[in-house]
């Protein structure tokens, strides 16, 4: 997936090249939507993030069932079409193209005004170039382990669902580098349907994508039945 994602992002950048290399005369002050388009960033994402959410979907529904102790004849192979597009819409990949429109749009602010136009096209280039050397450094990876976790849980909770598990447990990773909430929500026992309390944020499951990034950005949590 990290691989998509990252083709994905490099094919915007040079989009964003192509586009400035384009410009003629500035008459007027350098607007992102020359040289960034939101609706063509989106399409060229969505299909890395659609490959991903099935593919953790469908392995955290094996995984949720072999929890469980369902053999491998008797498990449900594929999740309803609904419950598929649902996780796809709530990946949150639509955020993603807007926060990079967002820092497109800073880079090119950064750049003083009243410079000559090839001056203010270079600079403005180095800008764009360090952004995107940011994303592939650091947004890329969260984006890839937030995704496919909660992917991942949905795909166990449906599998909870399928088989008719009342309770579910909040489990983190139980070393050094949890986060003090979840450190705190560890082991805590909810009905199946109910969201699990983290310090009065309400997560349906680790990662949950309904949550605020603090508390779902490169969750490493779990969740296990209760039987």
């Amino acid at each position: 997936m990290e691989d998509g994602i990252a083709q994905a992002f490099r094919r915007i950048e040079q989009d964003i090249m192509d586009r400035l290399r384009e410009l003629g005369d500035m008459k007027a002050e350098l607007q992102v939507s020359q040289v960034f388009n939101y609706d063509a960033a989106l399409a060229e994402i969505k299909p890395a993030i659609r490959e991903a959410v099935l593919a953790a979907l469908s392995e955290g529904l094996s995984r949720g069932q072999a929890r469980l102790g369902i053999s491998q004849a008797q498990r449900v192979r594929e999740l309803a079409p609904d419950v598929v597009e649902l996780m796809i819409r709530r990946s949150k990949f639509v955020n993603v193209v807007r926060t990079t429109e967002d820092q497109i749009a800073k880079a090119i602010a950064q750049v003083e005004s009243g410079l000559d136009n090839e001056t203010m096209i270079q600079r403005i280039t180095a800008q764009v170039r360090q952004t995107f050397d940011g994303i592939r450094a650091n947004r890329i990876p969260a984006i890839v382990n937030t995704t496919v976790n909660s992917a991942f849980e949905s795909g166990q909770m449906e599998a909870f669902r399928i088989s008719g598990v009342e309770q579910k447990q909040w489990l983190s990773q139980r070393d050094g580098k949890v986060r003090e909430s979840h450190d705190l929500v560890d082991g805590q026992q909810v009905a199946i349907n109910q969201a699990f309390d983290v310090m009065g944020v309400p997560l349906e499951f680790p990662g949950d994508p309904g949550g605020p990034p603090e508390e779902i950005i490169n969750c490493r949590c779990t969740m296990i039945p209760v039987t």
